[in-house]
């Protein structure tokens, strides 16, 4: 890099008096060179070697303290002034500020031609630019050689550690490290000021991190985007390529278990390690489908789109609740098989799926989903015969018309038979019969009746179903046998009450 000190090391301006009262090795960039007066403004860039003749500032303390200021906010490089007879003296005010700052401040001798200094200068940069240039092209050069050659991104990084003396590590868009990690940042402020985006017109792919300032030279910018930063994405490009394709090979996979359409168990256990499942282990599956709640105009265009991030999302759930865990989305559904071992129940399910539908609204709130669950065995999966289970329970969402609910195989069962039984016009009619007394009574006396009913044929016990309803016993015990009165059956006799429950399921279709 062209520096203030390569400058003063040339023969011609070996006469140049600097106003800073001490020695100092200027060790300063210089990339571009330009003339400037008052108005200062937006004209000077960072980097930049300023000369001027401060005209109308020299007999004038506060317009020589705001040009040197103006100059210096700018984060120019120095400012060489031009002063006829050399006799141009800084006001106290001024050089306190220079001194104070450390700002490069010097006289030049008024024969000094302007335009000189400017061809020097430039010629100057333009040397050192045509040199990092091919440095930067010989980088390029074994970057692509790499490349072409297969080998890992891993590879590419110790090249440019190499080559630059530094560490370096990338990252993908999830902020994941690509290669061996060995500067990590303090904080997101830190990772924002020491890395440079891999990205083209169109699409980030990751991150370059270093903590050294090497591959962060803002003077040099153009060239790590070209000559590093090009390269890299195509490496980015054939990663993603690669892992679509590998997912493709998983989904059809998982797919081919699911419908039970998969070659011979032998075949399978290969294939299934070769994709780095295990399916010694036994699994639950697991059925979702996903609904927005904003009345997207393309719904599934849109759960398409966005389904490889939701995926994503529900295997890192996974790995932090240490299962075992592999999905698809085939025919607008989510297909999961979640290792069954130790703590997996109900309860736990409950908790996993809570996790996900958390997780996943922190990104996309409008989303919501139903679920449907296979039974729960410790034995080996039928992964067939569980994804058809699974599926059962998740439609009984459907036939509920309900986009936020969840059921287990084990509901699936009882529905089937009260979905028979409301079929038959005859039992229907006469269940109806049996509680139509009681939904007249509650309308005829606004009383609450039925409310009663529902939740004592639900919990079977006097106490329970008094603390739900915040009721006095004595008072729920009148209205039990004002029931019993309206319907002709009896709390006492229990097939009375299988009776009056199976007559709510019906009419009510409420599930335990």
């Amino acid at each position: 890099m062209f520096t203030l000190k390569d400058f003063f090391q040339s023969y011609h301006f070996k006469w140049i008096k600097s106003y800073l009262p001490y020695e100092t090795d200027f060790d300063l960039p210089i990339c571009y060179v330009s003339v400037n007066e008052m108005p200062v403004e937006s004209f000077i860039r960072e980097n930049e070697l300023v000369i001027s003749t401060a005209v109308g500032c020299e007999k004038n303390e506060d317009l020589m303290f705001q040009l040197i200021k103006d100059i210096h906010k700018s984060k120019a490089t120095a400012l060489l002034l031009s002063n006829i007879n050399d006799s141009l003296i800084l006001p106290k005010k001024v050089m306190e500020y220079i001194i104070g700052n450390q700002f490069p401040v010097f006289l030049i001798p008024w024969e000094y031609r302007f335009a000189d200094i400017i061809e020097f200068v430039i010629d100057k940069i333009n040397n050192y630019k045509s040199k990092e240039s091919t440095k930067y092209e010989a980088v390029e050069k074994l970057l692509l050689d790499a490349y072409l050659k297969n080998s890992e991104l891993s590879d590419a990084v110790l090249i440019l550690e190499k080559k630059f003396n530094c560490s370096i590590t990338l990252y993908d868009i999830n902020l994941k490290p690509k290669n061996n990690r060995r500067d990590v940042p303090a904080n997101q402020k830190e990772f924002n000021s020491h890395s440079i985006e891999i990205r083209n017109e169109s699409r980030l792919y990751g991150y370059l991190f270093s903590t050294t300032d090497v591959l962060l030279d803002k003077s040099k910018f153009s060239l790590i985007q070209r000559y590093i930063i090009q390269p890299l994405i195509l490496w980015f490009s054939k990663e993603e390529i690669i892992r679509t394709s590998k997912q493709i090979e998983k989904d059809d996979f998982i797919w081919s278990i699911a419908k039970g359409t998969s070659e011979d168990m032998d075949k399978t256990q290969k294939k299934a390690s070769l994709l780095g499942f295990d399916l010694s282990v036994p699994y639950i599956c697991i059925v979702g489908k996903l609904h927005t709640t904003n009345a997207l105009k393309n719904e599934n265009d849109w759960i398409n789109f966005n389904i490889s991030s939701i995926k994503e999302e529900i295997l890192n759930l996974g790995y932090s609740h240490k299962k075992k865990i592999f999905l698809t989305y085939q025919q607008e559904l989510l297909i999961i098989y979640l290792e069954n071992i130790n703590d997996t129940s109900h309860s736990y399910i409950n908790v996993f799926l809570d996790d996900i539908e958390k997780k996943i609204s922190a990104t996309f709130p409008f989303l919501s989903f139903s679920w449907g669950v296979s039974e729960i065995l410790k034995d080996k999966a039928n992964f067939t015969q569980y994804y058809m289970h699974a599926k059962l329970a998740q439609e009984l969402c459907k036939k509920k018309d309900n986009k936020n609910c969840r059921f287990f195989y084990e509901n699936t069962i009882i529905f089937s038979i009260l979905s028979r039984l409301s079929s038959d016009k005859d039992i229907s009619m006469a269940a109806y019969n049996i509680i139509s007394p009681v939904i007249k009574y509650d309308e005829k006396k606004n009383a609450a009746l039925m409310k009663t009913l529902l939740i004592y044929v639900k919990v079977k016990n006097v106490s329970k179903t008094s603390r739900l309803l915040h009721l006095h016993r004595q008072s729920l015990l009148y209205q039990l046998n004002k029931i019993e009165e309206l319907t002709y059956l009896s709390f006492k006799n229990n097939n009375d009450v299988f009776l009056l429950e199976i007559c709510m399921r019906l009419f009510f279709d409420f599930y335990d």
